[in-house]
């Protein structure tokens, strides 16, 4: 009866834009539990997609420099050009599609990532063309990584989805890869959390880098707020941690088919 109600509610009452986090968020298979915190960063090579220059710290800069810290080499990949983030500082979307590279780099070097990708996709129309899967499932396949991170599937924004559909096309089902979706715009229901109270200063310092973006929108607080709250369970609200959503490379395909498919909200 509470699920038919809830579908009634997402068809009936909700907007638009918010359908599709809810929608994620009616095809999880079990119900929510307290994260379960990640003990290890050791993997050999770690691959980090982020829609945006900014993304991936937001999302997981704390993380990130824990990886660095236990020895994996980490590649960060961003689908777009940024241009078409705040103009505060830039007379045009040209110019700052370059600051932004410059700020991505400033913002690699101090969280000690070893390798920049930048894939040029259109900021704010980012989609899974062919171009953007084959250069996805290139990427993929040059860095071979054990552990991949990605946007969430609930986030609102549209080329954090778009990032996903790419994904989607890109990966190979029998690879053997761990993927963990990270939060930006939106909660997601997490099952992992990587305590970051010790690399919490990097995350930091590679934030302000993004000088462009933080003159309109105070990422510095909205962040740091989101990590203190993430803390809640694992830590008793004590530092800060980055919440993730962990699955196999074929649990990520099975969901992404359920959220897409037509007949998933009947």
């Amino acid at each position: 009866m509470l699920d038919r109600f809830a579908r009634f509610c997402y068809r009936r009452l909700l907007p638009v834009p918010a359908q599709n986090a809810v929608r994620v968020w009616l095809m999880l298979d079990k119900a929510d539990a307290h994260p379960e915190p990640i003990e290890s960063f050791a993997e050999e090579r770690v691959l980090v997609l982020a829609p945006h220059p900014d993304d991936e710290v937001i999302g997981c800069g704390g993380t990130i420099r824990k990886h660095v810290l236990a020895g994996s080499r980490v590649t960060v990949a961003f689908m777009t050009d940024g241009r078409a983030g705040s103009l505060a500082l830039c007379r045009n979307a040209e110019e700052l599609a370059v600051m932004r590279k410059k700020e991505a780099q400033a913002a690699a070097a101090v969280l000690g990532v070893h390798e920049l990708v930048f894939l040029d996709g259109p900021d704010g129309a980012l989609n899974d063309t062919p171009p953007m899967i084959q250069k996805t499932k290139g990427l993929l396949l040059a860095v071979r990584p054990a552990l991949l991170y990605l946007p969430s599937m609930m986030d609102l924004l549209h080329d954090h989805w778009a990032t996903n559909r790419i994904v989607a096309g890109a990966l190979e089902t029998g690879a053997a890869l761990l993927c963990r979706q990270y939060e930006v715009w939106t909660p997601l229901p997490a099952n992992r959390v990587a305590d970051i109270t010790d690399t919490c200063d990097a995350k930091r310092n590679a934030l302000r880098e993004y000088a462009s973006q933080l003159v309109e929108t105070d990422y510095l607080r909205a962040a740091e707020a989101l990590n203190a709250y993430r803390a809640i369970h694992s830590q008793r609200g004590r530092g800060l941690a980055e919440a993730f959503r962990e699955c196999t490379n074929g649990e990520f395909l099975a969901l992404y088919r359920r959220v897409t498919a037509k007949s998933a909200l009947p």
